[in-house]
């Protein structure tokens, strides 16, 4: 059976010149540049607040780096902004095809032009007038079946006149044809539960087709190793089962998915490349946990909520950028990665910010800080750490800021925090805020009246419902409050608390910034483990001790 696909093609040369002949499961129109001769009757250009025109020969001109090629210009005045290009098919497209769409493009601007499409992709042209290859490769969802147009969207980022050409245009439409499956294995498993014409194979239809992936289909398949073929699933709102395939290294999930349930790649430990579409709305409690391999994430513009630690646990990664449109986060997302170094919200974000290149989520209206990472500084407007925030984040040394006057549960628990510094403005710290810090060598409290505090905060391990082996750190305080916290529960579990002057307590912490353990010398130049009495050398400085 022969088809003919026609396209009445903008992007200011997408050219179709007459029609071919195809194999039955294949239509295809291909403009290779050659736009002398073609009939450009039927093409349109629509400009926003200017109507729309016929697109004719004089918009096509000589590459004038090339004498031996043609192709479409059009030309821009400052305004108006807005362009579309549209391609109109003699058949409707259907759930499951599959688009292959590949042009040339370039600009006289110097800045970069983008075109988004709902049908296609989103493109980058870029400025400087040096040709850029725009390629994508999709599969038709729902929301496109039946649709006779593909929309390009043209959106300049200079307020200048610009010139744009459009070359080498191609846009391929494959019917039921079978996918080429990277992995033997996940082609079997897929071929096993949703082959339905039983053809040995899996089409684009057939993967369309599906709206559910049970748990038991993949979960614990260790002899996996990727499935960016997932991406062609766009009955697929939902992406749940892979918990425990640790061979699994990559996945690209498709266009269609709104929500990454709980724990749907937990334990995926050779995990490092997931491509998230900008259509996830939602990833649930420990969606990513311990995928040790992850070194980087990019999460979609679409993003709304981060459920409970849904990156917990990923140790090997190293930054990562909260988009602005993210409007809820239940707890730190990135509790144990211990290789963090940059943690970013993205400006414009109006929950959430990363004030003062701080490093780290800061809840803006309440300024609880709740995610960091072991750069984090904490900015002297946060007011509570949240449950969690520094988990496992590989923190040696930390100073909390007097305006702080809340640490939350679990907030430095866990990795090698060898000193903190607690400002005489908090008022309560929750359960185990430094539950495993076997590392924890000094606490330096500025608190003059101690409240009493759980027998977990400082544990190193728990047994039951009872802390056991409190740290063994040194407790420094303030002069005249050590009886207070020998009868306080549970400071007085501390097996060595030293008074110490609020001074020197301040010029320790001016000097040490980040609050890495003071260095103590006495006159004569031997290290001491503690402050005594007369004077001390902090990090250079004479400190006088009453």
């Amino acid at each position: 059976m022969k088809r003919a696909l026609h396209f009445y093609l903008l992007l200011a040369g997408l050219l179709l010149a007459s029609n071919v002949a195809f194999s039955q499961t294949w239509e295809e129109r291909i403009v290779n540049g050659d736009f002398e001769g073609s009939d450009y009757s039927g093409f349109f250009v629509n400009v926003k607040n200017d109507g729309s025109r016929e697109f004719d020969a004089n918009d096509i001109v000589v590459d004038e780096a090339d004498a031996s090629n043609h192709c479409a210009r059009i030309s821009f005045t400052a305004n108006p902004w807005n362009t579309e290009f549209i391609i109109k098919l003699t058949e409707p497209l259907s759930e499951g095809d599959r688009i292959q769409f590949s042009m040339r493009a370039k600009t006289s601007s110097g800045k970069d032009a983008r075109l988004s499409s709902e049908e296609l992709d989103q493109f980058t042209i870029k400025g400087g007038g040096e040709w850029t290859i725009c390629s994508c490769s999709r599969t038709v969802g729902a929301e496109q079946n039946g649709s006779q147009t593909v929309t390009l969207r043209f959106n300049r980022t200079s307020s200048k006149s610009d010139i744009f050409h459009f070359d080498d245009i191609s846009l391929k439409v494959m019917k039921d044809a079978p996918i080429e499956f990277a992995d033997a294995k996940v082609k079997e498993i897929c071929v096993n539960f949703w082959d339905t014409n039983k053809d040995g194979e899996l089409s684009f239809y057939e993967a369309a087709a599906v709206t559910e992936i049970r748990d038991y289909m993949f979960m614990t398949r260790k002899d996996i190793t990727s499935f960016d073929e997932l991406q062609y699933f766009v009955g697929l709102e939902e992406v749940r089962g892979f918990w425990g395939c640790s061979g699994l290294t990559s996945v690209v999930l498709p266009h269609s998915a709104k929500t990454i349930e709980s724990e749907a790649f937990s334990g995926c430990t050779s995990l490092k490349s997931v491509v998230i579409p900008n259509s996830v709305e939602y990833i649930r409690s420990q969606a990513f946990q311990d995928c040790s391999s992850l070194t980087s994430i990019e999460l979609p513009n679409s993003l709304l909520e981060l459920y409970n630690s849904p990156f917990g646990g990923c140790s090997s990664l190293t930054s990562l950028i909260i988009p602005k449109s993210v409007t809820r986060i239940n707890t730190n997302p990135l509790g144990g990665c211990s290789s963090l170094t940059s943690l970013t919200v993205e400006e414009g974000n109006t929950r959430y910010d990363s004030r003062d290149n701080c490093n780290a989520i800061i809840e803006t209206y309440s300024n609880t800080l709740v995610g960091g990472c072991k750069n984090t500084i904490i900015p002297n407007s946060v007011t509570s750490i949240g449950g969690g925030a520094f988990y496992g984040c590989g923190l040696t040394a930390m100073t909390i800021p007097n305006s702080v006057t809340n640490i939350g549960e679990g907030a430095f628990g866990s990795t090698g925090l060898a000193s903190v510094s607690i400002p005489s403005s908090v008022k309560s710290i929750g359960h185990m805020a430094f539950y495993g810090c076997g590392s924890l060598k000094e606490v330096i409290s500025h608190i003059e009246e101690p409240f009493e505090i759980f027998e977990d905060v400082f544990a190193e391990y728990f047994t039951g419902d009872q802390g056991v082996k409190f740290t063994t750190a040194t407790l420094y305080v303030p002069i005249g409050t050590k009886t207070m916290y020998e009868a306080t529960p549970a400071w007085n579990m501390f097996q060595n608390i030293v008074e110490i002057e609020s001074s020197a307590i301040k010029e320790t912490m001016r000097q040490t910034s980040i609050a890495t353990a003071p260095v103590v010398y006495s006159l004569s130049g031997q290290k001491r483990i503690t402050l005594k009495k007369g004077l001390n050398i902090i990090n250079g400085k004479k400190v006088m001790m009453k």
